[in-house]
């Protein structure tokens, strides 16, 4: 549902949850997050808000639930000091060389992704200087190649895993597919600049990205994400060739397909599905 249509549902408004946070950790830049910010929640979604902070300034809480009309506010402070940790720039993703190797890929925390994914769907209550240079100095703009270069990666160890023990239960080894078939997926999901948030978003995103864009059909979408365990190694080949479906589409984009490291994490999965469906 649209977010302006649960707000009027919550009777709030843009100029009421303002300033129920204002009030609550004075003045701060307010952008929407999680579901909300994709108009993607629902009656029973909380409000995730991101309170950027001035700089200098201070909170004796990161994080505020607050009542707001007939929703609830989860509010996270942000302190408008804040620099990336070293390998939390994604600038390095449009600076870096191509044979870039894993250990200098961006590593987000959950709580940074977050943040930044707030920046990034810029759907702010109000804003100021302030995110914007806390953007800057993060190059949130720049989160759709870190996560379609992250689950590439993701999905390939889990692939490798799976070309390492060749015989091991089938089950074991369709638990591992079919994951790294939502990380392929995932990917090309961000190649066109939806972020998974949330898991339980995956499919909104995918028929929201459809509208627009030639994606894998819903066919691999099924037997990836949904695949049938009695019918053993098919079904983790069936996952794997899911899984390459998204990864040739989210590779075919020049900011990801330029790693030396994608192409060859897309040749790991490739390998593991010729392993699995030999036999």
């Amino acid at each position: 549902m649209l977010t302006s249509q649960l707000f009027e549902q919550w009777n709030i408004d843009t100029e009421l949850a303002i300033k129920t946070v204002q009030q609550a950790v004075g003045p701060c830049d307010i952008f929407l997050g999680g579901s909300l910010a994709d108009d993607l929640g629902n009656e029973a979604s909380d409000v995730d808000l991101f309170a950027f902070l001035p700089e200098g300034a201070s909170s004796t809480q990161n994080q505020l639930v607050l009542p707001c009309g007939g929703a609830t506010l989860d509010i996270t402070m942000v302190s408008g000091d804040a620099t990336p940790g070293p390998r939390e720039n994604l600038k390095s993703l449009l600076l870096a060389e191509s044979d870039i190797g894993e250990a200098e890929v961006p590593l987000l925390s959950p709580r940074v992704f977050k943040q930044l994914h707030a920046l990034y769907r810029d759907r702010s209550l109000t804003k100021s200087d302030t995110s914007e240079r806390v953007r800057q100095r993060y190059a949130a703009d720049l989160l759709h190649v870190y996560m379609a270069v992250r689950s590439i990666l993701a999905c390939a160890a889990l692939a490798d895993d799976l070309i390492a023990s060749p015989d091991q239960d089938s089950k074991a080894a369709l638990y591992s597919a079919r994951i790294a078939a939502e990380y392929a997926i995932d990917a090309a999901l961000a190649s066109e600049g939806l972020l998974t948030s949330n898991p339980k978003l995956r499919h909104s995103l995918l028929d929201r990205a459809r509208l627009a864009n030639d994606l894998p059909d819903d066919g691999l979408v099924q037997v990836g994400l949904f695949p049938d365990p009695s019918t053993g190694r098919l079904a983790v080949s069936k996952c794997l060739a899911s899984a390459l479906a998204f990864l040739h589409y989210a590779g075919e984009g020049h900011m990801v397909s330029r790693f030396t490291l994608v192409q060859h994490s897309i040749s790991l999965v490739e390998d593991s599905h010729k392993v699995w469906n030999s036999s």
